[in-house]
């Protein structure tokens, strides 16, 4: 995954994922990874689904290679958010030691040889639509800068949302994932085995 970036091309949905429907599957599933591995249990392999992808041109030695997302742009996008916000528990917990692993995962280095730094330093780069939110999103230094720039995504006392129940719409679900807005849902199965698209 060096110098790569994972672009969403322009006739892709925008992102969608709700945390109802995704995010807390998702978040549960790497918890109980962590803690198996944390307990020193046996830890079998997770499977987050297949990936397809379109490499692209490349023209020259400048740039990073470029690769479009055919299938698996929510789950990479969000996975994205899961890297921006261990790097925000490191800073915050003074483990800046360990930040180089986790930043060498969400965005290329050295932006001399970028043809265009303000795109290509992210390993992944969601549509057009998306694209701001992203951006404030990855990076914000800490949780103050992400109250600032997703207000209603807090409460009042500065805790982050979290939609409980029927009663929660789509709406704020899409808050709590950092200011993302789409007008579709995905629906998942409960009888189905988890797949996250």
């Amino acid at each position: 995954m060096d110098r790569q970036q994972y672009c969403v091309p322009f006739y892709q949905r925008a992102y969608v994922w709700t945390l109802r429907d995704q995010w807390e599957p998702l978040w549960d599933d790497i918890r109980d990874k962590a803690e198996g591995r944390f307990n020193k249990g046996k830890v079998t392999p997770h499977f987050l689904g297949a990936v397809v992808l379109d490499p692209q041109p490349r023209e020259g030695l400048v740039g990073v290679d470029v690769l479009h997302i055919i299938d698996g742009q929510q789950r990479l996008t969000t996975l994205q958010f899961v890297l921006g916000s261990v790097l925000l528990t490191l800073r915050r917990a003074g483990l800046e030691n360990l930040m180089s692993v986790v930043t060498a995962c969400a965005r290329n280095g050295n932006p001399d040889t970028m043809r265009n730094p303000a795109t290509e330093v992210f390993k992944v780069w969601p549509t057009f639509r998306d694209q701001k939110n992203f951006i404030l999103a990855l990076e914000a230094h800490g949780l103050e800068e992400l109250r600032s720039r997703f207000p209603t995504s807090f409460t009042q006392v500065g805790t982050l949302k979290k939609a409980c129940g029927q009663a929660a719409t789509d709406q704020n679900e899409r808050q709590v994932g950092l200011g993302f807005s789409g007008h579709q849902r995905v629906h998942t199965n409960p009888y189905q085995p988890r797949s996250f698209k």
